[in-house]
């Protein structure tokens, strides 16, 4: 037999970044919607989360937006 690599070193750099960014989007979304749940026990591997779900959705009309204003561009003249 001829000498080759391991069968793990044959997928590279992208296929990994693929793979963990798969991975951490899932237990995102899990997450989110344990936290948007109406469940006051919640238990996930191992994990156990007591708490009080809001009732209504939450009161937003005194919040308000404060952006910096954006500068215009203007083409450079050379």
């Amino acid at each position: 037999m001829a000498d080759r690599e391991p069968y793990i070193y044959q997928f590279d750099d992208i296929f990994w970044l693929t793979v963990t960014g798969t991975f951490f989007g899932f237990l995102a979304v899990l997450v989110k919607g344990c936290i948007q749940s109406n469940c006051t026990q919640v238990k996930f591997l191992g994990f156990e989360c007591i708490r009080q779900p809001t009732v209504g959705e939450p009161e937003t009309e005194d919040l308000e937006i404060a952006l910096p204003p954006i500068p215009q561009r203007t083409a450079s003249r050379r």
